[in-house]
């Protein structure tokens, strides 16, 4: 858990860090107009439904192989 002094400072607006990830979002996504930087360096933003499909599919798999003695064998899919 951070700090709540760390935590203010990460959240407060950067000039140059809404610089820098403009230019990564212009470069990872040129098509999409809706991403806007945020400018800070903790970012609060909610992820897209897909991000969230797909970090519950990874969860899942992950259960599945902690649950089997961290193994999962090609047969047992």
């Amino acid at each position: 858990m951070l700090d709540e002094a760390i935590i203010k400072v990460a959240s407060e607006q950067n000039v140059d860090i809404e610089t820098a990830e403009r230019k990564q979002i212009t470069d990872l996504y040129p098509d999409d107009e809706d991403r806007q930087p945020e400018g800070t360096l903790i970012a609060w933003r909610q992820g897209s439904a897909d991000e969230l499909a797909l970090a519950g599919i990874l969860h899942v798999i992950l259960a599945l192989i902690m649950v089997n003695g961290r193994v999962l064998n090609d047969s047992e899919r």
